[in-house]
């Protein structure tokens, strides 16, 4: 059976439509990157040297399995790719390809979602608090164009200071 070119470019789009997900994370109560790094939410959040080596820890034991698993995500996206390029697609073979596209996607999201709720659980009740209202300031911040460079990286280039985070949980 003969498959339109149109049905397999729905097919990538369904596939690719949410791969920005995973790098978006979804969750909004954590910033991006290793925040508990950074010099001024080291402060704010009041963390320890020992929060701050238990979350590395766990960010380093996750980063493996997640790179592990964002490879095995590539080779079958590549897989599945190469399967619609062919003039005639097997329905019950794309199916599958397709299904272990999402269960790999579903193991990134559910690794991401255990580390975040680790790391949570290291934050005393008032620090995750206030790492929920730095996230928020940072996400309005970033809706509106503002650079959110940390802090300790200095102002962005061509601009003087950097955004402020000081009014949270104060």
């Amino acid at each position: 059976m003969r498959m339109p070119i149109g049905c397999v470019w729905i097919g990538l789009l369904a596939v690719f439509a949410t791969e920005g997900a995973f790098a978006q994370g979804g969750w909004r109560d954590m910033p991006p990157g290793k925040w508990w790094a950074n010099k001024r939410f080291i402060l704010q959040l009041r963390l320890s040297p020992d929060q701050q080596s238990r979350i590395e820890s766990l960010w380093v034991q996750n980063r493996k399995n997640l790179m592990a698993w964002k490879s095995e995500l590539e080779k079958r996206q590549l897989e599945f790719t190469g399967l619609l390029g062919k003039n005639s697609v097997d329905e019950a073979t794309a199916l599958r390809a397709f299904d272990r596209i999402q269960e790999a996607r579903l193991n990134i999201e559910r690794a991401t979602f255990l580390m975040r709720i680790q790391i949570k659980n290291l934050l005393a009740p008032e620090q995750q608090q206030k790492l929920e209202a730095i996230s928020e300031v940072l996400r309005r911040q970033a809706a509106r164009g503002v650079d959110a460079a940390p802090a300790d990286s200095g102002p962005p280039a061509g601009k003087k200071g950097s955004p402020s985070l000081k009014k949270v949980g104060r």
